[in-house]
Parts: C-alpha cells; sequence; structure tokens
C-alpha cells in the first residue's frame, strides 16, 4: 500500500477536537480495545483513523455496555465476599461451641490471597475492588459525555 492509501489518523487529542470527546475517555478506550480504527503506533501511543471517528453517541452506547459488565462483576464479586464472609462466620461460630477445636482454615487465612487453592476473604475483597475501580472510572467517563445523567 503507498502513503497515499493509508488511511488518515490523528492523536487523541486530535480526535477529541473533531469529536467532542474528552481525550482521555479516547485514550481509556484505546487502552481498552473499544473502538473501531485505533491504530497503536507503540506502547502507550495511539492513533485513529478520521474515517472511523467514533460519535458521542457512539461513546455513550459503549460505555453503558461496559459500565452493565462492570455492575454485573461488581455483583459477582459482592456475593463472593458475601460467601467468604458466611465461612468466616461459621468458623467462628465453631470455636463459640468448642472454644477447644481448631480455628477453622477460612478464619485462619482470610486476610492471605490463597490457601492450598483456597478462596480466601481477601482475595473475594481484592477482586471487589477491582470490580469497583473498573466500574468508577467507566461511570467518569460517561459523566463526562453527559454530565447530570449518572
Amino acid at each position: 500500500m503507498s502513503d497515499a492509501d493509508q488511511p488518515v489518523t490523528v492523536t487523541p487529542g486530535e480526535a477529541s477536537r473533531l469529536t467532542g470527546i474528552s481525550t482521555s475517555t479516547l485514550k481509556q478506550l484505546c487502552e481498552g480495545q473499544a473502538l473501531p480504527g485505533v491504530v497503536r503506533v507503540d506502547r502507550y501511543t495511539y492513533r485513529l483513523r478520521t474515517d472511523l471517528l467514533p460519535t458521542i453517541e457512539q461513546v455513550q452506547h459503549i460505555l453503558d455496555e461496559r459500565i452493565r459488565i462492570d455492575v454485573r462483576r461488581v455483583r459477582a464479586a459482592f456475593a463472593r465476599v458475601q460467601v467468604e464472609l458466611e465461612a468466616v462466620g461459621n468458623d467462628i461460630a465453631e470455636l463459640e461451641d468448642d472454644p477447644s477445636a481448631r480455628i477453622g482454615v477460612d478464619l485462619a487465612a482470610f486476610d492471605a490471597y490463597t490457601i492450598s487453592g483456597h478462596s480466601t476473604l481477601r482475595q473475594a475483597l481484592a477482586r471487589l475492588t477491582d470490580a469497583k475501580m473498573d466500574l468508577q472510572v467507566n461511570s467518569q467517563m460517561a459523566r463526562e459525555l453527559r454530565p447530570g445523567r449518572y
């Protein structure tokens, strides 16, 4: 392909001026591979094809879907935290019933990331934190597009 056949590309900053979408939002969506026509120049540099620049409505749709996915991840991570809390509570109850019993594995390891492949409360909380952070980032980008909606 000759240079004349190459699609015209712009930086996220230039795309922001053309579309009205913030540079930070465009960069985040480029990094998340959520936009068509993104050319990765190097590890941290992207260019967007001018013939495929997203509209505000398209980005709103992308962000709405990402938020839905994030909410499902938060819900699932929260459910796992509840399971782990119940397991720790059961270990405490067993000790209340029999103070000479061994400390249960869930209570003993609740603050470890893993123990013999067994999920722990700390691990579940870390997953909840990760999911919540993704939700916050996508919600913030959506608020920038639609002030007052989120």
